[in-house]
């Protein structure tokens, strides 16, 4: 873990029946999914370096189970007693190790029928800004996605390549009440993370690092927008995505890559074509496979508030 700002975690929570210690070894997704969010390293920065946050662990590692749904439900409560703004949810229940326990792949997805596509809801709706991997099934079976993917009011992402064609295995939509789903993507192929345990700077794929990275940029956004509420955060990273000026979303890619600059002028209230930065970008706002959001200007690195980023 000393790839990250310890000073910035404020708790740690576990919900499962693991006796390992919080920080042991029991695998590096959830690890690799903090660093897309807040990871500094040789260069590296995650999208959102200066956040605070809590971490919580609600997979059991040993099997699948709908337990795991309860302790995620749990999750959510904690967040909510906590005031928790931005909520990275990378994982996505359908089949368990007993098939009896499996969702129908269909009739389950409405957001209304489990437990924890329920929670993520009242969540959302409760001020929230609830993001979730859309899943990792687009080139299987299954195809589509899983819960709490489907729920309502959320940000559930999708993975795409760094030249923005959506990658084959993001899972597919619509929820089955008709929503998009998901709504927007990010680049969850050859996605660069820390490794927690080297330190190392690594790359890999998949919708569970698409998801911190757009939520790095949601409380990347936020920060630079507090008056808005968690609804308002999610409007402007919607109509910021590269297709949703033409409404034009497939069930694939949703609304498709949002656009950090564009949603920011938005909510200034701006029209975007004429609104000057703070600092007069020469390459314009990028987001890094890495996960950084900021402005260029001759070579230098800068905030969406102009101020300079450390290389």
């Amino acid at each position: 873990m000393g790839c990250f700002r310890q000073t910035q975690e404020l708790g740690h929570f576990d919900f499962t029946d693991d006796t390992d210690d919080f920080y042991g070894n029991t695998g590096d997704h959830g690890s690799e999914c903090l660093s897309a969010i807040s990871g500094i390293q040789n260069g590296y920065y995650g999208a959102a370096t200066k956040a605070d946050y809590y971490l919580m662990r609600s997979e059991e590692y040993a099997t699948e189970s709908p337990k795991e749904m309860d302790n995620l439900v749990a999750a959510l409560e904690k967040a909510d007693s906590l005031g928790v703004n931005v909520f990275s949810f990378s994982g996505g229940y359908a089949q368990f190790d007993n098939p009896i326990w499996d969702l129908n792949k269909w009739n389950d997805l409405d957001g209304k029928t489990t437990r924890v596509s329920r929670a993520a809801t009242i969540a959302a709706r409760k001020g929230m800004l609830v993001c979730v991997a859309a899943g990792n099934e687009g080139d299987v079976a299954w195809r589509t996605i899983s819960v709490p993917a489907d729920a309502d009011s959320i940000l559930t992402v999708g993975a795409v390549r760094t030249d923005s064609v959506a990658a084959d295995f993001s899972s597919y939509g619509p929820s089955s009440d008709g929503r998009i789903k998901p709504e927007v993507c990010a680049v969850g192929v050859q996605s660069v993370l820390i490794n927690p345990f080297s330190n190392a700077i690594e790359r890999s794929n998949g919708t569970s690092f698409a998801t911190p990275l757009l939520a790095g940029m949601a409380a990347s956004l936020w920060s630079a927008l507090p008056d808005k509420n968690a609804m308002q955060i999610r409007d402007l990273i919607i109509q910021s995505a590269h297709l949703y000026p033409s409404y034009d979303p497939n069930n694939q890619m949703g609304f498709g890559i949002p656009n950090a600059w564009v949603a920011y002028t938005m909510g200034l209230g701006e029209d975007t074509d004429n609104l000057t930065p703070a600092i007069a970008p020469e390459e314009g706002v990028k987001m890094l496979i890495d996960g950084q959001i900021y402005i260029l200007r001759g070579g230098k690195r800068y905030d969406l508030l102009g101020k300079e980023l450390g290389h």
